[in-house]
């Protein structure tokens, strides 16, 4: 026994040297990976971890800090200070802008800009950014109820993206990675919205799970080995899910998501979560009047629409057989149109001035230009034309009435392309 503990206490030693030895050596390397950034959420399914901060590596390099109330954003007081329009910003990873520090996401170039707009007068502009990874507008309207209004926001935005939103709001089209079944559902029923409740049986939302998540991701922010072996794991798992969805394709789901968000709906399934959609963001409009607030959706751009390149647009349009790119924002300006709601379309400003500078607003760092998440113009092109509509058609802002929704066309050839808004200011 006594040999037998002198191996056991050996052993321990030598892997805790080899342990401290590899951190040090991963430290002094500058080697990190993706820190632990989300959390279980019995409401919403997954949330942002408060209090937590650590590398996030993939599209850029980017130190990230998670506030106290689980915000990837600076610290809000929940009072709203006198004196204030405060603006809270739905919406999922695009506006989440975890590539980009806080300062540097759409939210805060809106704040920033916003609070030169004459309209706002002595106001000060305060930008809240409640936008979590891999959600759709289902888990925006729980996030608008169970977050948002202990804040008293004036002006909730809702940063739609065609790209995933719509899929996001239906089980057979969720792509959130090794998500889905943990992921809140509203379905119609006689024209009525019902939340399905069966996710909170996911096995992560259980008690004993969420404690182990809760002490793996304190572990895997502090710890390089960590992060490597996890980041080795999730590889594997990656590939290995990759693999069997393949495997497991039905007729339930879609070849090419994103590009098919430019067609009119050919899979009944898939009209069913475009109007699970449009009925989700017509309940936030109702229950955002309610509270007395105004509410905006920003249609935010998909990297094909915005392209510098137009024989790249016309390219994907002849290989759709479409005319131009503009579906997804033609059927969000009809429901806007239908419930008055304030809209801003994205996409014509950013194509012109992707296309009149030739340059990316996508991409660019550490994947191809054109690919992945806003990049750091993006977001800034981005929150330049969002504060420049608000500052100029807010009813709230302004006093007046406000301004009806705007056109949009992303069109395929070089002469086709149409603006019927203003691009950036001072460009």
């Amino acid at each position: 026994m006594k040999k037998t503990l002198q191996h056991l206490l050996l052993m321990a030693a030598s892997l805790s040297f080899a342990l401290l030895l590899g951190e040090g050596a991963l430290r002094i390397a500058g080697v990190a990976y993706n820190g632990s950034f989300f959390q279980p959420d019995t409401e919403r399914g997954w949330a942002l971890r408060p209090n937590t901060e650590g590398w996030e590596i993939g599209e850029t390099k980017n130190y990230v800090r998670i506030n106290s109330d689980g915000l990837h954003d600076r610290e809000h007081f929940l009072a709203k200070p006198p004196g204030t329009l405060r603006i809270a910003v739905l919406g999922d990873s695009c506006t989440e802008s975890m590539q980009q520090p806080i300062e540097k996401g759409f939210p805060s170039i809106v704040e920033q800009q916003l609070s030169g707009c004459s309209s706002v007068g002595n106001r000060k502009v305060e930008v809240i950014n409640f936008g979590v990874s891999g959600y759709g507008t289902a888990q925006e309207l729980i996030t608008l109820r169970e977050k948002v209004w202990k804040y008293s926001p004036d002006i909730v935005l809702l940063a739609f993206y065609a790209g995933n939103d719509v899929f996001n709001n239906h089980r057979d089209f969720n792509p959130s990675s090794g998500a889905a079944d943990q992921c809140p559902y509203f379905v119609l029923q006689n024209g009525r919205l019902v939340l399905d409740e069966s996710f909170r049986r996911a096995r992560d939302l259980q008690p004993s799970s969420m404690r182990w998540q809760a002490v793996r991701s304190q572990f895997v922010n502090h710890s390089r080995v960590a992060q490597l072996f996890y980041h080795i794991l999730n590889t594997r798992r990656q590939r290995a899910a990759g693999g069997q969805r393949l495997d497991a394709k039905t007729e339930t789901q879609i070849p090419d998501p994103g590009n098919q968000m430019y067609l009119p709906p050919g899979n009944p399934k898939l009209e069913d979560a475009w109007r699970v959609t449009e009925a989700l963001l017509a309940t936030i409009n109702r229950e955002v009047r309610a509270h007395g607030a105004e509410f905006w959706i920003v249609s935010l751009w998909m990297s094909q629409q915005v392209s510098p390149d137009p024989a790249a647009r016309q390219q994907l349009c002849n290989r759709l057989g479409l005319s131009n790119l503009s579906y997804p924002d033609l059927r969000i300006r009809e429901l806007a149109t239908k419930e008055n709601i304030p809209l801003l379309l994205l996409a014509p400003a950013a194509a012109a001035y992707t296309q009149g500078h030739k340059v990316f607003v996508n991409g660019g760092v550490l994947m191809p230009p054109g690919v992945g998440h806003f990049n750091e113009l993006g977001h800034r092109l981005a929150g330049e034309l969002i504060a420049s509509n608000l500052c100029s058609r807010s009813g709230l802002i302004t006093g007046a009435a406000r301004a009806g929704n705007q056109e949009t066309a992303i069109a395929c050839p070089v002469s086709g392309v149409s603006l019927h808004h203003a691009v950036l200011t001072g460009r």
